[in-house]
């Protein structure tokens, strides 16, 4: 074999090689960091469970994760930064519902529910409305009579304007006639925090989310069929409710970890990877389940299957519904 075919072969060789090594690399996932786009403020419960993970989901996949809030708007600005996003399972989706469901509606030129895979539901949290211990009052009646009697004295936060609790906390008062006036925040945080200031009398959120507001606050009722566990002392509210003749569906915040269906069908096996990684956390990582329980956040496993019909379950609870709208 001549020189120049030696040179030539030898070059082709190390070709092939840096390509199937490039190809690896590629298929190697992951191999960079993964971020996380969620899709309020600070201090809701949809951000401490997004944190919970950031700081324990590098343990099994091996690469850091970054959580970005792109609060605003009912959710409208996360979710239209994470559909901008390349379908490489390099970027999750952290929500709720009936947010997605509202939003959905609101803009059905933005997505589809289909364009949504669920990796888990970290966290079913039955909503509960609250009210600040200064008020006095030590149930719901309580509430009804003294706004009845004072109509536009009381205030309610808003912990954005689709949150499970906002709906709910405006359908509440709606259905029962009464004169509250809503005073918007941008999470379910700067809105537990502005009660816990004395700034408004009430809010509604998750039950699990509101036992950071015990010490000063009076649970009303949860929108629930039976009593919580946070707080099982706490009627549900159409149990209360019946006397004036009006019903309220059950509600929750249904808080989900997702990705573009795009990746899933693109990349089975990184999906797979992903899927693994998220049940080895919620289910055998002793320090996540210890952070999460101590910090009064939820770790449940549904996985893909049973968390796509809990989601679809509050869906069909909410697409209907009429939006309440900001007073």
């Amino acid at each position: 074999m001549s020189t120049t075919k030696k040179i030539f072969f030898f070059l082709l060789t190390v070709l092939l090689l840096s390509a199937s090594e490039s190809v690896w690399a590629a298929d190697a996932y992951p191999s960079k960091e993964i971020r996380i786009i969620v899709a309020s403020g600070l201090g809701g419960g949809i951000d401490r469970m997004a944190r919970s993970v950031q700081r324990f989901l590098p343990d099994i996949l091996g690469v850091s994760v970054l959580v970005e809030n792109q609060g605003g708007a009912g959710g409208k600005i996360g979710m239209r930064q994470f559909l901008k996003q390349p379908a490489d399972g390099y970027t999750i989706l952290v929500f709720l519902d009936p947010s997605v469901t509202i939003l959905q509606r609101i803009e059905p030129d933005m997505f589809k529910i289909e364009d949504l895979s669920f990796i888990n539901v970290n966290w079913v949290d039955p909503t509960l409305v609250m009210a600040n211990k200064d008020t006095g009052w030590t149930s719901l009646d309580d509430m009804v009579e003294a706004v009845k009697k004072e109509p536009g004295k009381y205030s309610f936060s808003l912990a954005s304007l689709y949150s499970t609790g906002s709906i709910m906390g405006q359908m509440l008062f709606k259905r029962l006639g009464l004169d509250v006036k809503i005073v918007p925040y941008d999470s379910g945080g700067s809105a537990r925090t502005a009660m816990r200031g004395g700034h408004v009398t009430m809010t509604a959120g998750g039950a699990g989310g509101m036992l950071v507001l015990e010490d000063v606050g009076v649970p009303l009722g949860v929108f629930w069929a039976k009593p919580v566990p946070e707080w099982p002392n706490v009627p549900p509210i159409n149990q209360v409710v019946a006397k004036y003749n009006v019903k309220y569906p059950n509600a929750g915040s249904i808080r989900f970890f997702a990705v573009k269906t795009e990746f899933k069908e693109k990349y089975p096996d990184r999906w797979k990877i992903l899927v693994d990684a998220f049940y080895k956390l919620v289910n055998e990582h002793e320090g996540f389940k210890a952070f999460c329980d101590q910090s009064k956040i939820g770790r449940e496993w549904y996985g893909p299957e049973k968390a796509t019909e809990l989601f679809m379950e509050s869906h069909g609870v909410f697409k209907d519904i009429k939006i309440p709208k900001k007073k």
